[in-house]
């Protein structure tokens, strides 16, 4: 069977989802402005820097 490569990152608070592929590519689900998209993005950015 075919896996999906992705990182799913879910806030708790909210409905945002954030996709990260093996790619590096990114897709965000459910965030409304892009500020919260970049406040979700600071919270994982130091662990994605690892790979």
């Amino acid at each position: 069977p075919d896996l999906f490569p992705t990182l799913t990152f879910k806030i708790k608070r909210s409905k945002f989802v954030m996709l990260v592929f093996v790619s590096s590519k990114i897709v965000d689900k459910g965030a409304k402005e892009v500020r919260k998209f970049y406040v979700a993005f600071d919270l994982i950015y130091l662990t994605l820097i690892e790979f």
